[in-house]
């Protein structure tokens, strides 16, 4: 829209009171997104008052006008909330008005040219109330069931808990309504104490991996709104001010100042509700369901990444090294999305079934030693091996026979776990594999997994149980050792009907 560069006077009463501003020659387009339209809207912003008409969520015409920190808390206190983010000398400031937080920032005014060159967005919108945030029309118990670890090396315990209170959510936090939540690896070395010294206190609500619906949004949440279908992140509250959180968008999840991991640390998605953060979390293709979200929070976006990091272009080989388990099904298939040849390896009947099934090339039982291994492998690659292996495997010996397995001069991924890695000297030494980690996928990466995931039909294969009581039928599959894929409980059946209104169906 234009606006003409000309003083308006403003009729809102919030912004009677504020001065004239001189004119200054720059103006500064600025995009302003609001959520519940989910449409564009657009002002320039300048040192003088300039009038923009739009509709905010509840439909009204309001004032647009912002040209001081002072005018955006009047615009506050009359319930129009604004967020704001600039660079100052290279640091990334990022503030709203608001009765939870204000910023503090070098200059007191955007009409400070300076500041205003460097302005990157504003975003206005509705508050709900004065202490209350985005939430939607759900009338919320007090009390929720859920899954908590009470003591280390002892089985989970099903609690009646507090439902936690939109009124306690950091700007950036998610209430979400659980639809399904996952069992993964790591959910044992929570049970056993692996994580007790970065854990504040006991109960812990379990498991890491869940996808549901947002109820209510912290005030400075822009890219989720109530309705929306997730897949809940991991990391916690980052710092936003590490190398981590400041560099490569690739490296948003290594930010080591996080409050926690949901699941982890800080209680996670066995229970009817979780709370997490809207900048780790991800929005949901109307093709993927929750069943399959679910798993994907930690075992798909692991894998994604693992892959990713390998670097390879389409018919080249990759090389799984436990690839018929929940996370190596998800990563033969993510392999051969991207066009490579996958020789999948495992060690059970079932991992070897379920590897030959989700698509692999080739498919080697590790139980034939390692060298049977390493000449299967090199006598279908031309005698080279792999260009490069990922170890999903825990076992002792699985980081060394993935760098036998791959080229001299290959890459190894690793993203299992083990207590220690143990690889001989001489993979790394004579024939340069070069060994890696990696941890689930940043935002953007999620979000590209959770694409391919929509357009190429990715399958999640998962072992549905129904209820948050039926977590001992649930763990005694687990440790039975003969699970194909992932374990899930369907916490909210509710939920997975009406998504298939949506055409749900990966």
């Amino acid at each position: 829209m234009n606006i003409a560069p000309t003083s308006v006077r403003t009729t809102h009463s919030s912004n009677a009171h504020l001065p004239t501003v001189r004119k200054l020659t720059r103006t500064v387009p600025v995009r302003l997104k609001e959520r519940n339209k989910r449409r564009p809207l657009y002002v320039r912003l300048c040192p003088q008052i300039y009038e923009d008409r739009h509709s905010l969520p509840n439909g009204t015409k309001q004032h647009a006008a912002c040209y001081t920190l002072e005018s955006a808390r009047a615009w506050c206190m009359s319930g129009v909330q604004v967020a704001f983010n600039f660079r100052y000398r290279g640091v990334h400031v990022d503030g709203e008005t608001g009765v939870l937080s204000w910023p503090t920032c070098p200059f007191p005014v955007f009409c400070c040219p300076f500041v205003q060159s460097h302005i990157h967005s504003i975003v206005f919108r509705k508050r709900q109330s004065q202490f209350r945030p985005n939430m939607a029309t759900e009338q919320l118990p007090e009390t929720m069931q859920a899954v908590q670890v009470v003591e280390y090396n002892k089985p989970y315990q099903l609690n009646t808990v507090p439902v936690p209170h939109p009124s306690t959510l950091g700007p950036h936090d998610l209430l979400v309504k659980v639809a399904v939540a996952s069992n993964c690896h790591t959910d044992s070395m929570v049970l056993s104490g692996v994580f007790a010294s970065q854990t504040p206190s006991l109960p812990l609500t379990a498991s890491h991996e869940g996808a549901g619906t947002v109820i209510a949004t912290g005030l400075s949440v822009t890219t989720f709104a109530p309705g929306d279908r997730i897949m809940v992140g991991l990391p916690l509250h980052p710092c936003g001010a590490c190398p981590d959180c400041r560099g490569p968008e690739t490296h948003r999840q290594y930010c080591a100042r996080v409050a926690g991991h949901v699941g982890v640390m800080v209680h996670g998605c066995f229970a009817h509700y979780v709370v997490c953060d809207a900048r780790s979390s991800s929005l949901l293709p109307d093709k993927v369901s929750f069943a399959s979200a679910a798993p994907l929070a930690c075992a798909g976006r692991t894998i994604w990444r693992g892959i990713e990091q390998c670097g390879l272009k389409s018919g080249e080989w990759i090389a799984l090294v436990g690839a018929g388990g929940g996370l190596g099904h998800l990563g033969v298939q993510f392999a051969k999305a991207r066009g490579l040849e996958v020789v999948g390896i495992d060690a059970r009947d079932e991992g070897v079934a379920l590897a030959g099934e989700a698509g692999a090339d080739v498919v080697v039982d590790a139980r034939m030693g390692k060298e049977g291994v390493v000449e299967r492998v090199k006598g279908v690659t031309g005698g080279r091996g792999v260009d490069a292996a990922v170890v999903i495997s825990d076992a002792a010996t699985a980081t060394g026979l993935a760098c036998a397995v791959t080229k001299m001069h290959g890459t190894v991924i690793q993203i299992a776990q083990p207590e220690s890695v143990v690889v001989p000297f001489q993979e790394l030494v004579f024939r340069d594999v070069r060994i890696r980690g990696s941890l689930v996928a940043s935002p953007d990466e999620s979000r590209r997994m959770l694409e391919c995931v929509a357009e190429k039909g990715i399958k999640v294969k998962t072992n549905p149980f129904y209820g948050l009581d039926k977590i001992g039928e649930l763990t005694e599959l687990v440790h039975g050792g003969k699970i194909q894929g992932k374990a899930i409980i369907v916490v909210d059946q509710e939920q997975m009907e009406r998504e298939k209104e949506l055409g749900a169906k990966f």
